[in-house]
């Protein structure tokens, strides 16, 4: 699944340049705008006491981008199962320049313990859907 977005103001240091964080907080926008597509909504997960936590974040930085430059996150959905999934994904310029890549593996874990928990079978399934999807088709 791809998502588009355009480095702003905010985003950048002094230089110009996208802050390192920033490059998550892509990923994590680009995930959601696909979940919601999809009818799955963080909000309604963590009111019912199912948070989907980080538990392992890897994300290799290889070029800078900076102050309006357009991007495009890539994410692949894998490894879903009831107990969590990994979020694989690239980050490039929207000429195709590969500028930070890496993943992402969450749990599903009770807010009410911070114990490791099964997600609903209703989002199991969506996400199941979702990992079956087409890399190349876009959100948002």
């Amino acid at each position: 699944m791809r998502y588009r977005s355009r480095v702003k103001w905010m985003d950048t240091d002094y230089a110009r340049v996208a802050h390192y964080q920033r490059f998550l907080d892509w990923v994590d926008d680009g995930f959601q705008a696909w979940c919601n597509a999809r009818s799955i909504f963080f909000k309604e997960e963590v009111d019912q006491g199912i948070g989907s936590p980080f538990v392992d974040v890897r994300i290799e930085y290889q070029r800078p981008i900076t102050l309006e430059d357009e991007i495009v996150v890539t994410m692949i959905l894998k490894d879903v199962s009831a107990r969590g999934f990994t979020l694989t994904f690239s980050i490039s310029k929207a000429d195709g320049v590969i500028v930070a890549q890496g993943y992402q593996k969450r749990r599903f874990v009770s807010q009410r313990d911070l114990k490791g928990s099964d997600a609903k079978s209703d989002v199991l399934s969506i996400l199941t859907e979702m990992q079956n999807e087409e890399a190349d088709a876009e959100i948002g």
